[in-house]
């Protein structure tokens, strides 16, 4: 487990500058609205990756080569978007980016569960997601603030992320092949994981809002590179406290809270960004982090597995993958449009409306009249 610890916390790392600097790079090129673009062309690619590394891997049951692959793509990408000034250098980075960390946050999950068994998988999975926060938090507290221009982060950070397949390759965790598996059909014979998804489809329209956009923002508030990374970061900081308490109380109250939680807490953030005008304000909605994203992050993969079964659930953690990048595919023009003609806090506004629908859908199916889980 701890070669697989060491893995993640290089692949957050990376993954990290991805997030939060991607955007801040090609904005000394392009606008607002067309980073919005190159973000949904690289989440449409992303979302038919995905669904391919769910299903080789349930195929084959080989994830780790997968995840392998994974990290060489996403270096390759971020080295390829250091060197890049022009719309065909973007493009071909998002590509290789949304390969790459598709295959790594797909199949990561299903690396740690197989090592952790059935017992306490959220506490166990929680502290094992620690680690990749804390990678999380290097990257954008200490190298954000070491290395001096976005061009060299990028560049390093691929380089940390190849780097990653050495602890991949050292712990070597084997995953089970299933006979009886369905596919991409599970998607049909499974109301309960479509209903859910369509619930999740409106809430990850927050997720843009409060990182890509929440740093162009800063910075349109006079925040320079470094304070940028610290904003961001304190998501890291969240996540380290938030994942072990999250895993321990998912092993005692269920998955269900702790995503109604989630679905709270997502407008609530979103529209505090939209009142904010200062740092402080944007600090403030970071704190809801600690659901937004560590509550999902430690029960979303026990969940979907319940809903399918251990046969199909390389397919249905790729389907929610899929469908926050599906999400994002769509949220990432509309939002780049709104904060380049309607302004920041505006849109702000409009994305908590609309996450605020995923709650609504989640309530429906879980605490309404209907079947329950």
């Amino acid at each position: 487990m701890w070669a697989l610890r060491g893995a993640m916390f290089l692949i957050l790392l990376g993954c990290g500058i991805v997030w939060v600097y991607a955007g801040v790079w090609m904005r000394n090129v392009l606008g607002e609205a067309a980073i919005g673009l190159l973000m949904g062309f690289g989440g449409a690619f992303s979302a038919l990756m995905a669904m391919f590394w769910g299903w080789l891997s349930d195929h084959t049951g080989r994830s780790t080569p997968i995840v392998c692959a994974g990290c060489l793509l996403t270096g390759v990408g971020l080295i390829t978007l250091s060197q890049s000034q022009t719309v065909p250098g973007f493009i071909l980075s998002q590509a290789l980016l949304a390969s790459g960390i598709s295959a790594t946050m797909t199949m990561m999950p299903l690396l740690a569960l197989a090592l952790l068994g059935g017992r306490k998988q959220g506490a166990g999975y929680g502290r094992f997601r620690m680690f990749g926060s804390v990678g999380y938090m290097v990257g954008l507290y200490i190298l954000a603030l070491v290395v001096q221009g976005v061009d060299r982060l990028l560049l390093i950070a691929g380089i940390v992320m190849i780097l990653g397949v050495i602890p991949l390759l050292l712990a070597n965790v084997q995953t089970s092949r299933h006979v009886e598996r369905h596919g991409v059909g599970v998607l049909l014979r499974r109301k309960r994981l479509l209903r859910f998804l369509v619930a999740v489809f409106f809430f990850s329209f927050g997720g843009p809002a409060a990182f890509t956009f929440l740093a162009l923002y800063a910075k349109q508030l006079g925040m320079d590179q470094a304070s940028v990374g610290r904003l961001l970061g304190m998501c890291g900081v969240m996540a380290v406290v938030a994942l072990p308490l999250m895993g321990s109380l998912a092993d005692r109250v269920g998955p269900k809270w702790i995503l109604t939680l989630a679905f709270i807490a997502m407008p609530v953030r979103v529209l505090i960004q939209s009142v904010t005008v200062s740092g402080v304000g944007l600090y403030l909605a970071q704190c809801f982090h600690f659901f937004t994203w560590a509550g999902p992050e430690v029960v979303v993969y026990v969940y979907v597995t319940r809903l399918v079964g251990e046969q199909d659930k390389g397919v249905a953690i790729s389907a929610y993958l899929t469908t926050r990048t599906i999400a994002g595919i769509v949220a990432n023009p509309l939002i780049g449009f709104l904060a380049e003609h309607a302004g920041f806090r505006p849109m702000f506004g409009i994305v908590a409306c609309i996450s605020a629908v995923g709650l609504a859908l989640f309530w429906s199916l879980e605490h309404g009249r209907g079947e329950r889980q």
